[in-house]
């Protein structure tokens, strides 16, 4: 099985070559990223090899999530070197700039034999935790053979991911077997990664991790940034599109301009979902009649905007707190949705679209509980805008409904914390040497 994973992983390589090269064009240091994933970790991290924890969260949501966890770990294990990983370029940057006190943070290698075996030797790890569901067939086998602890945290399984898993149960339930535990956000996630062949007393719905992040500042410098850039006043409706996908800038923009017709004082901030699309939405606010701005450009001359396009990484959390209504992307398009608890966390009405597969669990408890709304199509997104703007009450008393659910719902990084400590007592580790 393995063999015949890993030539099929081989031949994709082979096939990725042009967009690796493509990449570099984009980020010019995405090759330092390259050899990082063959196993060659930088000399500063874990220089004298000592025994560390080794986390690996893939992209910039995993590693928000992971905040909270991270801080555990590090208080509980405080004589251990601590490793971050991710596999993306963003996440890298970002968890770069929100733990700078850990040991280091490297690219999570590709998944052969060897180049894990190099990162393994390299970092040394007592402990491998991964966040949601990176499992990766020669990673897991090799840190079997080592007798190295892995659990999966914050764990799940969508609809789309687990019918993919279901055609290749067979095989999938070897590899399975070489996590020691699962930690699931849900008992729908739990129930899933069981009927796939993980032991039922290897696996536990512990929560999301996502809201356990801290609340960030209700007024940030940031926040005072973006509301100068606008030049938003007390008075001034301000809509976030957040995490926006392709095909949902165009209905952003349709609804906005229904909504400036009865609001003309209103501002909307559009921060797409992923940088390799920030000049293609450049694109088509050019080809519209909007005043809009780049928050890249800050500080060049121009007229006051309409619309800001927030093509920076880390400030999105900043924009939502300025937002009087925060749409969530990736939700009215079949992407799967993503995180509404950043704008919920804040005590603003949240709204998205009907795909969001990634957070069934999450998003069907706002709906509940009223602390959300859920639209369709462009034509209830613009009924939501101009509802949530019409009646000041609603707009409160949904932001406040968000604020809670958020706050009723924390506890996960305690949960996953006694899991890990049970497989890996603090009391036992006998210091990293």
């Amino acid at each position: 099985m393995y063999f015949i994973y890993s030539l099929i992983y081989t031949l994709a390589f082979l096939v990725l070559i042009p967009y690796f090269l493509v990449r570099e064009l984009i980020y010019p240091r995405y090759w330092r990223s390259l050899f990082q994933r063959f196993g060659s970790i930088p000399r500063e991290v874990n220089s004298n090899r000592k025994k560390s924890i080794w986390v690996h969260a893939v992209s910039v949501g995993e590693v928000l999530a992971a905040k909270s966890l991270i801080g555990a770990l590090q208080k509980g294990y405080p004589d251990y070197p601590l490793v971050i990983s991710t596999t993306t370029i963003t996440g890298n940057r970002i968890a770069q700039q929100i733990f700078p006190e850990v040991d280091g943070v490297v690219f999570f290698p590709f998944d052969w034999s060897f180049s894990i075996r190099r990162s393994l030797s390299r970092l040394n790890p007592v402990l491998l935790v991964i966040l949601e569901t990176e499992l990766w067939p020669n990673a897991l086998r090799q840190c079997k053979r080592r007798g190295i602890p892995v659990v999966l945290v914050n764990g799940r399984l969508s609809s789309r991911s687990y019918g993919r898993y279901l055609k290749i149960r067979t095989l999938f339930r070897r590899v399975l077997k070489d996590v020691d535990f699962y930690c699931m956000q849900s008992e729908e996630d739990a129930r899933r990664i069981i009927s796939l062949g993980a032991r039922q007393d290897k696996v536990m719905a512990t929560g999301n991790l996502k809201y356990d992040t801290d609340e960030p500042p209700a007024s940030s410098k940031t926040t005072k940034l973006l509301s100068g850039l606008l030049g938003v006043k007390p008075e001034t409706p301000v809509i976030v599109a957040g995490s926006t996908e392709k095909g949902e800038e165009e209905m952003m923009l349709t609804s906005f301009r229904k909504v400036k017709k009865k609001y003309p004082q209103a501002k909307m901030i559009l921060a797409p979902r992923r940088p390799t699309r920030f000049d293609e939405v450049e694109k088509l606010l050019r080809s519209s009649s909007f005043c809009y701005r780049r928050r890249s450009k800050y500080g060049e001359e121009g007229g006051e905007p309409e619309l800001l396009l927030l093509d920076t990484i880390g400030e999105l959390t900043s924009a939502y707190a300025l937002g009087r209504i925060n749409f969530v992307g990736g939700s009215l398009v079949p992407v799967g949705g993503h995180n509404i608890l950043e704008p919920a966390s804040r005590g603003k009405p949240v709204v998205f679209g009907r795909y969001m597969d990634n957070f069934k669990a999450i998003s069907q408890l706002f709906l509940k509980e009223e602390g959300g709304i859920m639209v369709k199509n462009q034509q209830e997104l613009t009924q939501a805008f101009l509802q949530l703007l019409e009646d000041d009450g609603l707009c409160a008393r949904m932001g406040k409904k968000a604020r809670q659910i958020v706050k009723a719902n924390r506890g996960a990084t305690d949960k996953s914390l006694a899991i890990i400590q049970k497989l890996f007592p603090p009391s036992a580790t006998g210091g990293a040497v």
